[in-house]
């Protein structure tokens, strides 16, 4: 008899599918995320209720995507000048 690792699956009752991220489907995922963008919940909300893990970041960002593209345009400005 092997040990094969289990696939783990969607955390959301009935769904059955296999889980991509935070415990859910990749289709509960984004309706998840939908609900956390338009305020309806947020992520530690469903994480409190069983309904989404805890995100696995490693490490914290130290600057957002958008610090970075704002950080950029200024190093452009400042060459262009």
């Amino acid at each position: 008899m092997t040990d094969q690792p289990t696939e783990a699956t969607c955390l959301i009752p009935g769904c059955g599918k296999p889980a991509a991220c935070r415990g859910l489907c990749h289709q509960c995922y984004a309706h998840a995320a939908q609900s956390v963008r338009v305020g309806v919940y947020t992520w530690e909300q469903l994480v409190a209720r069983g309904l989404a893990l805890e995100t696995r970041r490693r490490r914290p960002m130290k600057v957002s995507p958008w610090q970075r593209a704002e950080r950029n345009l200024q190093c452009q400005a400042k060459t262009s000048s």
